[in-house]
């Protein structure tokens, strides 16, 4: 997977170049994982077919800590 930051406020992560079904289900089980975790200072959760974007508050997360939190959902395994 590949994560870049979009401004202050966005985490877009490419979940596959494809656009598979294996990707998407991909995507949806790691933005359920995200929304079950409960993150703080995330406020939006965007899945979209081989990849999602999370809108989070930099006063509550900094974004490299955000970023451990995703890849810590990725290496255990969501999906």
């Amino acid at each position: 997977m590949r994560y870049t930051f979009g401004g202050d406020e966005h985490v877009f992560v490419e979940v596959d170049e494809a656009m598979s079904l294996e990707a998407f289900f991909r995507s949806l089980s790691i933005t359920n994982a995200v929304r079950d975790s409960r993150i703080r200072g995330v406020t939006e959760i965007c899945p979209a077919n081989a990849s999602f974007q999370i809108k989070f508050d930099p006063d509550l997360i900094a974004p490299d800590d955000l970023l451990k939190e995703l890849k810590s959902l990725e290496g255990a395994g969501a999906g």
